[in-house]
């Protein structure tokens, strides 16, 4: 997602989640849907600072600084290091103090992970199926079970969903 974040130009001023939609697509973790203010509702629970982990969305559901910020929010993505990156029109970076600081004037900021997909959390996954949320990687996958029948009857490519408070769901791709 941090690379994504990085090389995914801006879709214009006042599509903060449209780019952020866009990070997580071209990431090839499918589409994020909704507006700020639907990111911060379904997705972003916590505001504790501790809990602020790299490729999580960071969202207000209001802010007064745009008419648009007032109605559907704003939504940016912690690339790690202290910095968020969003898109004001622009690809901004700045630190995550500075955004939480700016944005808290009218609710709390919160960080959670995009459809509940924890980026960070590595189970212990054969390296073949630690490919498998990578754009290429069904592809990898369709090739492998052509190739070798047998390996499609024992092997599915897996992530893992977290429902909450660290309560992981397993799921398969095929």
């Amino acid at each position: 997602v941090v690379y994504w974040a990085q090389h995914t130009p801006s879709p214009g001023a006042g599509l903060c989640a449209w780019w952020v939609a866009d990070v997580f697509c071209n990431a090839g973790l499918g589409n994020v849907p909704g507006n700020a203010c639907d990111m911060y509702a379904n997705y972003c629970f916590s505001s504790n600072r501790s809990n602020l982990k790299t490729g999580m969305i960071i969202a207000v559901s209001s802010h007064p600084f745009t008419s648009a910020g007032a109605i559907y929010g704003h939504v940016g993505i912690y690339v790690g290091g202290g910095t968020v990156m969003d898109n004001i029109g622009y690809i901004r970076t700045c630190s995550a103090d500075y955004w939480i600081n700016f944005y808290n004037s009218t609710v709390t900021p919160r960080w959670g992970w995009a459809k509940g997909i924890v980026l960070s959390y590595r189970p212990p996954l054969s390296p073949l199926l630690r490919l498998s949320t990578g754009r290429f990687c069904g592809r990898f996958f369709h090739a492998i079970t052509q190739r070798l029948p047998h390996f499609r009857k024992t092997h599915r490519p897996v992530f893992y969903t977290d429902l909450h408070d660290n309560h992981f769901r397993k799921e398969t791709l095929c």
